[in-house]
């Protein structure tokens, strides 16, 4: 004869980043500045840290998706802030309308410093006012221990958020990922214009920081 035996099996997975949490930073620019309980990004999540103005008059200490104090901080620097013009509504729409910009053609960089260590996607939201015009930003992370990468992205003429987000990898989209960073405290993104029909220009509308799974 034979004999059989059943049992339960829980299975628990975590994430490489023990721990950790979402960040998410959204550039206001020219738009509304979100609500703590707003949940908005490929990864949706609420709390959002605001970061006002064209460049950080000092570091802005940032909370994680429940709103807890993290040891992070982050400071940026652009030409100007600038908006797209699709409707002022809560979540997605609200944190792609507001973006950091190249008005005077310089790059823009976005620093976060004191990050627990550990591994991250990195995601990049793009998109501007570019009208009938075609404009390709080359983004780019680097930081200490971080193998410096930059990938090409391409806001389409004619193209606004309009509710889907599209990856970019040397290709059309709104936003780019920097999949399984290893960050050992921090780093940098630079948004450097690259060709365009018209000015160029590398709009950053909001970072997120997502712990890498397994």
């Amino acid at each position: 004869g034979s004999l059989t035996h059943s049992t339960t099996v829980t299975l628990v997975v975590s994430t490489a980043t023990s721990g950790a949490k979402v960040i998410s930073i959204d550039f206001t620019g020219s738009g509304t500045v979100m609500a703590s309980t707003e949940s908005a990004g490929v990864i949706a999540k609420t709390n959002w840290n605001p970061a006002n103005a064209a460049q950080s008059a000092a570091p802005l200490n940032l909370v994680d998706e429940t709103g807890s104090a993290t040891s992070a901080s982050v400071t940026w620097s652009a030409d100007n802030t600038w908006s797209t013009p699709i409707t002022d509504t809560a979540g997605n729409n609200r944190m792609m309308r507001g973006y950091l910009d190249n008005g005077s053609g310089n790059p823009i960089t976005v620093t976060v410093s004191s990050l627990s260590a550990g591994k991250y996607n990195i995601y990049v939201y793009m998109d501007g006012d570019n009208g009938t015009f075609t404009k390709t930003g080359i983004y780019q992370i680097s930081g200490s221990g971080i193998a410096t990468t930059s990938i090409r992205a391409t806001d389409a003429a004619r193209t606004n958020f309009s509710g889907k987000f599209t990856r970019a990898n040397n290709s059309n989209g709104n936003y780019v990922l920097f999949g399984s960073v290893t960050i050992a405290s921090g780093f940098t993104i630079t948004a450097t214009p690259g060709t365009a029909t018209g000015s160029p220009r590398s709009p950053v509308n909001g970072i997120q920081i997502v712990p890498a799974g397994p």
